[in-house]
């Protein structure tokens, strides 16, 4: 209510616009607020509090519904990015649309500039050694990988918090399979289903069962039938993309 008799007093006013913007953008109205956004924008260029505010509309959109919203969210970061300067955060962004739209390359370079930057984030070497993969550069991702989970003195170097240790073991199981090295990657996915505990080892089990293994046993228990059945899975897209979830 303050906001639309604001807007009243004030109209126009960018500052006013774009607060109202981000109050839609919480209200779930991001067609309106993208709207409201370009009109501030296209007044005043130069402002890129609400540019950055659109980009990142557009990129929760992307994430729901694809098609031109990546390409709408990647002009906005090119502007801001060459207006405001690369940092970190604007990096990483641009690098996630650049890597939904194809481009691996380009949003490795984005992630090396960032970790320049920011050189303890765990998650910026991940993305980067994502889109190393993505490349088919799987010696330069694997290292990124084995960095991650190295551990020294029984500690890991990069701590990681809830199951994101569980999910760079999945990562690297996939690039070790593209690398042929079939009993390593059984290994980490074996690792990263376990880091879980009994009840991922279930869920493992039964979407194992739904791709074929019905003799599987449902009882938590790693067992050499269900690595075996692992090492399968790994052929198998719907399989590993179901097991990537667990």
């Amino acid at each position: 209510k303050e906001l639309v008799a604001a807007r009243r007093l004030k109209p126009n006013d960018p500052q006013i616009e774009t607060s109202y913007a981000i109050d839609l953008i919480g209200r779930k109205a991001g067609q309106e607020a993208i709207e409201i956004l370009s009109n501030v924008i296209s007044k005043n260029p130069r402002y890129l509090y609400p540019r950055l505010q659109r980009a990142q509309v557009n990129l929760h959109q992307a994430e729901c519904c694809g098609g031109h919203y990546w390409l709408l969210a990647l002009a906005d970061y090119d502007v801001l990015i060459y207006r405001a300067g690369p940092k970190a955060p604007l990096l990483e962004a641009r690098a996630h649309v650049l890597l939904a739209l194809g481009h691996p390359d380009k949003a490795a370079a984005d992630r090396t500039a960032a970790l320049k930057m920011a050189p303890n984030r765990s998650d910026l070497i991940r993305d980067r050694a994502k889109a190393y993969a993505m490349e088919g550069k799987y010696e330069d991702a694997l290292g990124e990988f084995d960095a991650l989970l190295e551990v020294q003195g029984g500690a890991p170097v990069h701590p990681m918090f809830g199951n994101n240790r569980a999910k760079v073991l999945m990562d690297r199981a996939n690039v070790l399979f593209e690398m042929h090295r079939y009993q390593d990657a059984t290994k980490d996915a074996v690792a990263s289903v376990t880091a879980g505990g009994k009840p991922a080892v279930l869920r493992a089990q039964i979407m194992l069962r739904r791709h074929g293994f019905s003799d599987l046993p449902l009882d938590g228990q790693v067992s050499d039938q269900m690595r075996q059945a692992l090492s399968a899975c790994f052929g198998l897209q719907s399989c590993m993309s179901e097991l990537r979830a667990i």
